[in-house]
């Protein structure tokens, strides 16, 4: 959460490219430090950092790739990565059953960072950023080694056209600059745009981290059921882009919700039955199928929802509600599991 506020506003400052550099090289040496920790204090603390840059990975690369997109390729773009996410998931479930200490997972997770600073030879800059700040002479030459790489012919209007759309631009920046979060409950309409996005974002990620962290009372080996759950977000997130593009943002998304909360609910009720264990975690697999659904929509519909001059403060209200989903989740599960054994002992003292 903190670190996805901080190099959110960093990236508006100095620019996409520097602050995913500047996480990926802080990330590295504490996330190797923390395969080696031996004390619970340093180990927080290292892992506090850890989760500091890798929230600003996830949110500056998320805005860049969007600013990069063309609005009819969201939709396709979205669902890849969600596509990639999952994916990534299962290959995390096979690298924890080949190597089951946590030391060598998180260097599993650390080192692979060393060949993402390979990116800075091939990223470039945000265009829409160069172009806000005024740095028009570094978009042409973003925008030159796009011509080079796709091998289109230069524009000998560029120069004049990339003033003009700096200059709409810094004149649109500005207009928003005159705006606060605060416009995004003036009216009712934007009160009920923000709110109903917040709810959304929370509980997209909370039910995520809710079910990814009961996964182990589920029937079956831990570890397949991990991959299961990931292999079955493949076709959801394909499905995803096809549903976007026939019936827009809302349906696929009420459908989505709805159907992931109707499975949670009959999986609640089968729960403590041993003949139904099976069937239950079919049931949950099917609830992790729609949530992965739901996730793929709601950063695209939330991208879109809101109008330009309250765009980004909108989106880092969600972004908050979204990582605070996150948060409370474990301690949600942790409080169900302590209220599960203290009806258990009232229940054996009343016996005796």
């Amino acid at each position: 959460m903190t670190g996805s506020m901080f190099f959110g506003h960093l990236a508006d400052r100095v620019g996409r490219l520097p602050c995913i550099m500047a996480c990926y090289v802080g990330y590295l040496p504490f996330g190797i430090a923390l395969a080696y920790v031996q004390h619970y204090w340093i180990f927080l603390v290292l892992r506090f950092f850890v989760g500091f840059f890798i929230q600003g990975i996830q949110s500056v690369c998320f805005v860049l790739l969007m600013e990069f997109c063309s609005p009819r390729f969201r939709e396709i773009v979205g669902g890849l990565e969600g596509l990639i996410g999952g994916l990534a998931v299962g290959a995390l479930s096979g690298v924890s059953y080949w190597w089951q200490d946590w030391r060598a997972i998180q260097l599993c997770l650390t080192l692979p960072s060393i060949l993402a600073l390979s990116k800075y030879c091939f990223l470039r800059e945000s265009l829409r950023w160069q172009m806000v700040q005024g740095k028009v002479a570094e978009a042409k030459k973003t925008i030159e080694f796009i011509f080079r790489w796709n091998k289109l012919a230069a524009d000998p209007s560029l120069d004049d056209k990339l003033q003009d759309m700096s200059d709409a631009l810094v004149a649109e920046q500005q207009l928003e600059a005159d705006y606060t979060w605060l416009d995004c409950f003036r009216s009712p309409r934007m009160r009920k745009y923000t709110l109903a996005q917040s709810f959304m974002w929370f509980t997209v990620l909370f039910v995520t981290y809710g079910i990814s962290f009961s996964i182990n009372e589920l029937s079956g080996n831990l570890y397949l059921n991990l991959i299961i759950g990931s292999a079955a977000e493949i076709p959801v997130h394909i499905l995803t882009v096809y549903f976007m593009h026939r019936f827009g943002r809302k349906k696929p998304l009420l459908a989505f919700y709805g159907s992931c909360g109707l499975m949670c609910i009959i999986a609640a009720g089968m729960s403590g039955n041993i003949d139904l264990e099976t069937p239950r975690t079919a049931i949950i697999f099917t609830a992790r199928f729609c949530l992965a659904g739901s996730y793929a929509v709601v950063f695209v519909y939330g991208s879109e929802l809101f109008p330009t001059v309250l765009r980004n403060t909108a989106f880092g209200i969600c972004i908050f509600c979204h990582t605070s989903g996150g948060v409370i989740a474990p301690q949600v599960i942790l409080l169900v599991c302590l209220f599960s054994h203290l009806l258990h002992h009232r229940a054996v003292e009343r016996r005796r």
